[in-house]
């Protein structure tokens, strides 16, 4: 467990004593020396202050002055080690993550001390995370935003500037899951709060409320800038195509890195992209009066943000200007809210029952097209489908071959090592075939243990040797049967290449009995020419 630290005395030099830097370099921390009190460039370093070398306390202030990084204060005698308890019980830092260790300790000690409070500090991070932050996107969660909003609402009641709530959604969230899996949705979720880090100011409180909806609470000098800022994230956010990576999660720092290059509007390319989705997030702003707490601020934007969604996503509604459109128009702000949260409800309903139709459709026609053994195409969709190659091949005038293959003594596989060694022999077989071609390509079950390929644009000569392929590492198989046993497969093959053939029927006739002639003589190819 490495770091950075700084080491304080109070001339900013390191001392030849005992208690040495290079202790803790020979431990792989990475050390620099400085004086009390100046500015530091790492803010998540450990301090090791050599008070023992220090006249009183004011070198310790100086160098404790922040309060939030872990120290390890060296001390000369009890005397002193009671001189700097007090000072640290009267700034209240006796509850810190500071420990203590007497200049006259074994030098082991220091490297050892150093560790402990990396390990005590790391702890207490993550348990200060779960309490404060979002797991996903490490913004603020909702306790914690609505707790500090709260203060930030009721300090600037008498203050100046402007104050707004600005309540987010990401849109067709849940389509995106579906389409490409939990993995997407939530890449695009960090990418989102990478992206509010990016444009909002520090001082700007952020939060995921949860599922696709963010928070954020801006305060700028009036309400134009605040709603400026606003409808400007916005409308940028929804300009950007994002690449969705395959691979599993990536590296933090590079995806914030990247994150960045797409928010500035960059477009590296990624070797591992998959896809590129067009993303948007509807937002509704509500502004702070004197009369509004936040709790109604929230309700406000949420009604903003409704609005939003129901008007065509993709867009800011500011409320104020909502109730004063809706008072013009001498409607009801609750009966547009409870129209547009119905319609978005709607919209949702019927996207979850489009989608589920479209699987069941899609497993059904799988279900009619599959052989439920292998995964390859079954006997329906060969009969169905060959008629088709086979009419495109002659209008086209473009070459077709047909391969035909036989597992040789399965009937014996079955009956000597049982019928669950047998279907691992007909699944291993299959794939062979499907690594054997190309995506053109494609192979089906005929029935048993007969397999067929068809083979477009293909001439004979070529699918013979695709077909020879097959047949060698079939040849090469081994299956362990369950009881232990080795089995071997071998396979017969016929190839044919299409003639006159009008029909598929009579391509068949002539591939099966090619394959029929390789049976006689086992684990061959047999093939023909096309048929004048």
């Amino acid at each position: 467990m490495q770091a950075k630290v700084y080491w304080v005395t109070p001339d900013g030099v390191e001392h030849p004593d005992a208690i040495r830097a290079d202790l803790l370099r020979l431990a792989g921390h990475e050390v620099k020396c400085i004086a009390p009190g100046l500015q530091t460039q790492h803010p998540d370093a450990v301090y090791v202050i050599r008070a023992d070398l220090m006249d009183g306390v004011e070198g310790l202030k100086r160098t404790l002055h922040a309060g939030s990084r872990p120290a390890l204060i060296v001390m000369r005698d009890a005397a002193h080690a009671a001189l700097v308890q007090r000072f640290l019980d009267e700034r209240g830092d006796s509850g810190s993550l500071h420990d203590v260790m007497a200049a006259s300790a074994a030098p082991v000690e220091l490297a050892w001390r150093v560790k402990r409070l990396l390990r005590l500090e790391r702890r207490e991070s993550e348990q200060l995370a779960q309490v404060y932050y979002d797991r996903l996107t490490a913004l603020l969660n909702r306790r914690t935003w609505q707790e500090r909003a709260e203060k930030l609402a009721r300090n600037q009641v008498d203050g100046e500037g402007a104050i707004g709530v600005l309540l987010l959604d990401v849109d067709h969230l849940k389509q995106v899951n579906d389409s490409y899996g939990h993995e997407a949705g939530d890449e695009i979720l960090v990418f989102l709060a990478d992206c509010l880090r990016e444009w909002f100011a520090p001082d700007d409180l952020i939060a995921r409320f949860g599922g696709g909806e963010f928070v954020v609470m801006l305060k700028r000098q009036d309400e134009k800038a605040v709603t400026r800022d606003a409808r400007r994230f916005i409308e940028h956010f929804c300009t950007i195509r994002f690449p969705i990576l395959t691979g599993g999660p990536q590296d933090a720092h590079a995806s914030r890195l990247r994150h960045r290059e797409f928010w500035r509007a960059a477009v590296p390319t990624a070797p591992a992209q998959r896809d590129v989705t067009p993303l948007s997030i509807s937002g509704g702003l509500a502004l702070a009066h004197a009369s509004l707490g936040l709790e109604d601020l929230l309700e406000a934007a949420d009604q903003a943000l409704y609005r939003a969604k129901g008007d065509g996503r993709g867009r800011l509604v500011v409320a104020d200007e909502l109730a004063e459109s809706l008072a013009r128009e001498g409607k009801d702000l609750r009966i547009d809210h409870f129209e547009n949260v119905t319609r978005v409800v709607t919209e949702r309903v019927t996207s979850l029952i489009t989608l589920m139709g479209r699987r069941l459709m899609s497993e059904a026609t799988r279900d009619a097209y599959h052989d439920a053994l292998t995964g390859l195409h079954n006997r329906r969709y060969l009969d169905e489908h060959v008629e088709r190659e086979l009419e495109a091949a002659r209008r086209n005038h473009r070459a077709l071959s047909l391969v035909f293959l036989d597992l040789d003594h399965f009937h014996d596989i079955n009956m000597t090592y049982g019928w669950p060694t047998g279907d691992a022999v007909l699944r291993a077989f299959a794939g062979i075939l499907e690594r054997s071609v190309r995506t053109i390509d494609w192979s089906a079950r005929y029935g048993g243990e007969e397999f067929c390929l068809v083979l477009p644009d293909t001439e004979l000569q070529e699918a013979v040797e695709v077909a020879e392929r097959i047949r060698q590492h079939t040849e090469q198989l081994e299956i362990v049967a369950s009881d232990g046993r080795l089995v071997r497969v071998t396979t017969s093959v016929g190839v044919v290449q299409r003639g006159s053939e009008t029909t598929a029927v009579r391509l068949f006739d002539r591939v099966s009995a090619l394959a029929r002639a390789a049976k006689q003589r086992r684990n061959c190819v047999v093939a023909a020419p096309e048929e004048a």
